[in-house]
């Protein structure tokens, strides 16, 4: 146990930091068909006389550094639970405003029976969103500020190049963080420089999800390559609770009739297991339209593991530990529909996302609350799109969650699309002709 300061302490480990990335071109290395990163962040668990007293946070990347070698470090002095009840608090207000906010539905000279507008429809009034916007704004930017800006000149030094380089331009940034999961789409930073927006003001650029790509991944990752494809047909797993059979019927016929498709439904728990333990795993992308379980909608994390359920069983991340049988060959890509009546939270990635992405999962894309139904099935339908669109070059899995973003706010005056957070997997296309120019 080290007999130092608290500052000797921090010191040290700070000057031990970027030793401790591993190999730093490594990290930057995205493969043949990788996007250029405009920056990248490292954010590992800092250890002061044996317990968890917070995080390391490194900044590289050109948009960060005022010189060719600086790396910003500083650190963030919260554990774990406390990282997860400020998230909690930021996810807490998008519930409210937004999820299972409430009206009176406006009639002729009178108002008629409560609604609920986020939640039974995905078009909105732009007034609705004018409405709930400045308080998400601002619940994005108190958790910025509380990550970024509490602290001592070197954590401050930290936010302040996060702010400069989200105004200036639209950035892709990977972060690699093994423990320190955040809702990064749900960060707000002024886009005029100001620690907060101004009462009733919310710009949509403001908004990490908005403005930039930004993915998430835990250690080194292999390079991207494209999805897997069968005969030119990139197989859909569709994994779904038979509950939720009304509400993805639809668009189970409409998945099954495109021809650049093969469709494999599965409701029974015991084909989710067979998928898993099948080397290899039959799926190029596989969706999970289910109720999902993070740890209670309390702050303070609880005991009981995340979850989601099928077959009106459990599965928890210790699960699909006892199922895979070593890596995801040939690496699918996971995409996640959490609907509401679960009790979806940021931890629920900190335990599945780690161990899919441990075993070689291309990428994950899903949302940090319960999203209704409504809005799950038309971002899974607009996604599939995107994905299949045969461009050239085809469009990046970072792309079309940020399209999407943008699109839902723009054109559907809904927000929800920021929720969706992407591990890993920015630069994953399906395979066009050989690949992205």
């Amino acid at each position: 146990m080290s007999t130092g300061s608290d500052d000797e302490i921090i010191e040290e480990s700070l000057s031990r930091s970027v030793a401790n990335i591993e190999d730093l071109d490594n990290l930057r290395d995205f493969g043949p068909h990788g996007m250029p990163r405009d920056g990248i962040l490292v954010v590992k668990r800092f250890n002061q006389n044996g317990n968890d007293s917070g995080f390391l946070i490194t900044l590289n990347g050109p948009a960060f550094a005022n010189q060719q070698d600086a790396a910003p470090k500083g650190v963030i002095a919260l554990d774990e639970n406390k990282v997860h009840e400020q998230v909690q608090r930021c996810r807490s207000t998008w519930i409210d405003a937004v999820v299972h906010w409430q009206r009176r539905r406006p009639l002729f000279f009178d108002f008629g029976p409560l609604e609920f507008p986020f939640l039974e429809r995905v078009q909105n009034d732009p007034a609705l969103l004018r409405d709930a916007a400045p308080a998400l704004a601002r619940a994005g930017a108190e958790l910025f500020k509380v990550l970024f800006d509490d602290g001592d000149a070197r954590l401050q030094t930290i936010g302040q190049r996060l702010r400069e380089a989200s105004a200036r331009s639209p950035l892709t940034i990977t972060c690699y963080a093994n423990h320190f999961f955040i809702p990064w789409g749900l960060l707000y930073t002024c886009p005029d420089g100001k620690a907060f927006p101004a009462e009733g003001e919310a710009d949509p650029n403001g908004f990490w999800g908005y403005r930039h790509v930004i993915e998430h991944s835990v250690d080194r990752f292999p390079p991207t390559t494209g999805l897997a494809t069968s005969n030119g047909k990139l197989r859909l797993g569709y994994n779904y609770d038979s509950r939720l059979l009304g509400q993805v019927k639809q668009q189970l016929a409409a998945f099954g009739a495109r021809s650049e498709l093969e469709l494999v439904p599965r409701t029974r728990w015991s084909d989710l297991v067979q998928a898993f333990q099948s080397q290899p795993f039959p799926d190029g992308l596989s969706h999970f339209y289910v109720h999902c379980h993070g740890s209670g909608p309390q702050l303070q994390a609880q005991s009981i593991p995340p979850r989601f359920e099928i077959d009106q069983r459990r599965v928890t991340a210790a699960d699909l530990r006892a199922w895979i049988r070593g890596k995801l060959r040939p690496m699918p890509f996971f995409l996640l529909s959490a609907c509401e009546g679960g009790q979806m939270n940021t931890l629920f990635y900190a335990t599945f996302a780690r161990e899919l992405l441990e075993r070689d999962a291309q990428g994950i894309v899903g949302p940090q609350v319960d999203i209704p139904m409504v809005f799950a099935t038309r971002y899974v339908e607009r996604f599939v799109a995107l994905l299949l669109s045969n461009e050239r070059p085809p469009k990046r899995v970072g792309e079309i969650v940020r399209i999407l973003t943008q699109e839902f706010w723009k054109q559907a005056h809904n927000p929800l699309g920021l929720v969706y957070s992407l591990y890993r997997g920015a630069d994953s296309f399906v395979e066009c002709h050989g690949g992205p120019n």
